[in-house]
């Protein structure tokens, strides 16, 4: 019998009852397993404009010494509280002015930056220093010492992407600060790009250099539009996609990350996608043009370095107002070592 109602109880409930203090959940009150997916988050844009102009005033309140945190993070509106974009990633963009320095350190999340705007920035990434341009894709793995300074005399902001849900999820957080404010250099500038963004490898070496730091870590806006330009120039149009290439680790020829993957596309001015879906989670970057997209039923007109989640299972059609490229980044590699990966093709 209930104490607070005086009412006897079903069997089936003391039974539960008992299993829930024995720390047990009974599998018949949970709902069955799903058609399809449903994301937890859901689609949404971010203005960059709005973005700039927010960090630029937070600017003069915050000390050079906090500049590491000067970020505004792309919090999904369906997953308010969590700090995330979606279940597995976390994106932000941040603002360095000039002469900051964000100091060393390491963490166990892996993470790329996208730049938008501001020369002389640069980034030490495992002991090699690297310019940050408009439009440059800098990857830094798991456990890679890292560090960023601005040189120039514009403000430097760029995206920030990083599996920090992932992490979260999988109780495998780590964070170790550096001695100094910026790690010692050990390889001279270029090193990186010049043993692996050639098209070649290093003979004998290659073992060694995926334990010792070495690895493409630079990948420039000016040679991946190149490419993507070149083949849109030549019409290799997908009707999905336009043109859409993969940044690569050229020591596997995966991803850039094992959980992260990064792609530049072209579309001409003009052209419609036809509608796709898949289970990736991806997040879109105008980084020239306008772009107008059909997410989820709804309308979203894209411009500069404006931002779109496409969340998983979701459909989306591109239409590009004038000719126009987009970064993209996503959490296929993860779904794909998993067995997750499918899509689906309007």
């Amino acid at each position: 019998m209930s104490a607070a109602t005086g009412t006897a109880m079903k069997p089936l409930d003391v039974l539960e009852s008992e299993a829930r203090a024995a720390g047990l959940a009974p599998m018949w009150r949970r709902p069955g397993m799903r058609g399809q997916p449903e994301s937890r988050c859901a689609p949404q844009s971010w203005s960059y404009a709005a973005i700039r102009s927010l960090l630029l005033r937070a600017a003069p309140h915050m000390s050079h010494a906090e500049c590491e945190r000067r970020v505004l993070i792309l919090e999904n509106a369906a997953m308010s509280g969590t700090w995330s974009m979606s279940p597995t990633l976390f994106a932000g963009v941040q603002l360095l002015l000039p002469g900051e320095v964000a100091p060393v350190h390491r963490h166990s999340q892996a993470a790329l930056r996208f730049a938008f705007e501001g020369n002389g920035a640069h980034a030490a990434i495992d002991g090699e220093r690297l310019p940050i341009e408009p439009g440059d894709l800098l990857v830094t793995p798991r456990w890679a010492w890292h560090d960023h300074g601005h040189d120039g005399q514009d403000p430097a902001l760029w995206l920030d992407v990083l599996d920090v849900p992932l992490v979260a999820t999988l109780d495998a957080e780590f964070r170790e600060w550096g001695g100094d404010e910026r790690q010692q250099l050990s390889s001279p500038p270029g090193t990186s790009e010049a043993m692996f963004g050639q098209g070649m490898l290093p003979t004998g070496g290659i073992d060694a250099a995926l334990t010792d730091g070495r690895y493409l870590k630079r990948y420039a806006y000016t040679r991946s539009r190149a490419a993507v330009m070149q083949l849109m120039s030549a019409g290799e149009l997908d009707p999905w996609r336009g043109v859409k290439l993969q940044y690569i680790d050229p020591r596997s020829g995966g991803a850039v990350l094992p959980t992260i993957a990064a792609h530049l596309q072209a579309l001409p001015g003009g052209m419609v996608t036809r509608p796709l879906k898949s289970t990736e989670t991806s997040l879109l970057v105008v980084t020239e043009g306008e772009v107008r997209a059909s997410l989820g039923g709804r309308s979203y007109l894209l411009g500069l370095h404006d931002m779109l989640l496409v969340p998983s299972w979701t459909e989306l059609r591109l239409e590009a107002v004038r000719q126009s490229f987009v970064f993209s980044v996503s959490n296929a590699p993860l779904l794909k070592a998993v067995g997750l990966w499918r899509e689906a093709q309007g």
